[in-house]
């Protein structure tokens, strides 16, 4: 299955060892993820934010593991509109990348269940598809 994940997933798991760790690993094991380089670059954007200074260089590492372990797509035009333009990034990938799923920890932000055949799952009501 592909699946992109939300970059508030990513980072989560990358700092904590919880939900969204054991996501990211089952994904990144069981599942193909899907990226582009809108993506990576938001990623990497975040992952430069003050707060995380003293966590930067494994946070690098970790987004640079995702850019050798995922599939890497030309997003495409996003048919959907979302609270935050700047999440419809995910969506093109998705669209791209013909995912199934779209793991995110702000469903606020991806307001619907199902974006065409995007289904929007939090990290806790994600199972091992």
């Amino acid at each position: 299955m592909k699946i992109v994940l939300d970059c508030n997933v990513v980072i989560t798991a990358g700092l904590t060892n919880g939900t969204c760790r054991k996501v990211f690993m089952s994904v990144l094991r069981d599942h193909t993820l899907i990226i582009s380089e809108p993506v990576i670059k938001e990623y990497a954007s975040v992952i430069q934010r003050k707060k995380f200074s003293a966590y930067q260089p494994y946070l690098r590492e970790l987004v640079l593991a995702l850019c050798q372990l995922g599939e890497l797509v030309e997003p495409v035009e996003c048919n959907f509109s979302l609270p935050d333009k700047d999440d419809e990034k995910y969506l093109a990938a998705a669209q791209a990348g013909k995912a199934s799923i779209l793991i995110t920890g702000n469903k606020k932000h991806f307001p619907k269940d199902c974006y065409g055949d995007i289904q929007i799952v939090v990290p806790s009501d994600y199972k091992e598809y």
